[in-house]
């Protein structure tokens, strides 16, 4: 792969994170919506689901939320590794190898004060 086609690669996929991370905000309004988190129960102590909450609607958010989470996981491993590609590919395409000259004159620093 070409570092033009990783760059673009790379960029695809910083484009589908952040229409995940947009996704998982909407989601996460629903959630605070309804005035529960990821972990708060959706039901009173007798086990009858609570009226202020649309319990329908919330486990759909929460079971979207922990896929994107997934996803976005995915997602950033996918951009890491494809960073480490484009950097990899471009610091040796650019490198310059210059062989040491030992037999160079060494340079004469003079070290006393001219004043």
């Amino acid at each position: 792969m070409s570092q033009e086609d990783n760059r673009k690669h790379v960029l695809e996929l910083m484009n589908q994170k952040d229409k995940i991370e947009d996704e998982i905000k909407q989601l996460t309004s629903i959630l605070t919506q309804n005035g529960v988190g990821m972990n708060d129960p959706l039901v009173d102590p007798e086990g009858y689901p609570i009226n202020s909450i649309d319990v329908y609607q919330v486990r759909n958010a929460r079971h979207r939320i922990i896929c994107l989470q997934n996803d976005h996981k995915n997602i950033m491993k996918q951009i890491e590794n494809g960073l480490q590609g484009y950097y990899s590919t471009s610091s040796t395409s650019n490198m310059q190898v210059t062989p040491m000259d030992t037999d160079r004159p060494e340079i004469v620093v003079h070290k006393t004060p001219f004043a």
